[in-house]
């Protein structure tokens, strides 16, 4: 009994840290290549054509422009194409695509950039002649061409076989399992113990779980260099905080659970 409640537990931990890795892969490849590689051309040229339109700007502004634009939402969606764009590419040499809708959305947001950071509502002429320049100086579909065929060029056998294991991490079949396994490991763990041992076993397998993900960060970390030179050709920083964030809600949840077991043992005496 005690060995299959281990093995049980476990079984769960490695559930669990997996599943954290499937949901953050992404964001952490997306982020670490936008970065170093999208992100800074883009928000410097659109930094160029604001200033052509409104000439009036001081240094100051700018830099906030720029900083928001790297930071918004709509970016990190174009850097997402660019990012299963180039997995497409390098893999099966399919051709590069872009979501319209995503460059307009995109172009929006920088429309309520400037506005925020001018602290004023433009003209509609104002905004028309933006994104009539913005559409006139940045393709973007040229633009991910250009930088998915350098780094297809780049990219060493390993690096796709690193890609070939983040498909497979990242993919809805993997999480689907994740979570079916994970459901089926509590559910035989629960009928090996008691509600209150159950509990505490849960909060056991998270902790272990925000651990083992500490451990694969600090991991990823000490050899970002050599995992960059694989995949980008050059030596980057690989952004791990979205994996930082998923560790510590599993740190919250072992807590939260520790808590339930200690109050339900006190009200129990």
């Amino acid at each position: 009994m005690k060995k299959k409640i281990i093995g049980l537990i476990v079984g769960i931990t490695i559930v669990l840290s997996f599943f954290s890795v499937s949901l953050s892969i992404k964001r952490i490849c997306v982020k670490t290549i936008s970065d170093y590689n999208i992100s800074p051309n883009i928000s410097n040229r659109i930094g160029d054509i604001i200033f052509d339109d409104f000439q009036h700007l001081n240094n100051q502004q700018l830099l906030n422009m720029q900083s928001d634009i790297k930071r918004s939402a709509s970016l990190y969606k174009l850097n997402s194409d660019y990012f299963d764009s180039s997995i497409d590419y390098i893999l099966n040499n399919q051709n590069i695509t872009i979501n319209q809708n995503h460059v307009d959305e995109f172009y929006n947001d920088i429309v309520d950039i400037v506005e925020k950071r001018l602290n004023k509502t433009l003209t509609s002429k104002q905004v028309i002649s933006l994104k009539k320049n913005l559409k006139k100086n940045i393709n973007f579909e040229q633009l991910f061409k250009q930088k998915i065929k350098v780094l297809k060029n780049r990219i060493s056998s390993k690096g796709k076989l690193m890609i070939r294991i983040y498909r497979v991490l990242h993919s809805l079949l993997f999480k689907v399992i994740l979570i079916s396994g994970y459901l089926i490991l509590s559910f035989l763990l629960l009928e090996n113990s008691s509600s209150s041992f159950f509990i505490f076993l849960q909060g056991i397998s998270y902790f272990i779980s925000f651990i083992l993900d500490i451990i694969l960060i600090n991991m990823i970390q000490n050899n970002s260099y050599y995992l960059s030179t694989h995949l980008l050709g050059q030596k980057v920083t690989i952004d791990t905080s979205f994996l930082h964030v998923l560790s510590f809600i599993y740190l919250a949840i072992s807590l939260v659970l520790m808590i339930i077991v200690y109050l339900k043992t006190f009200k129990d005496k």
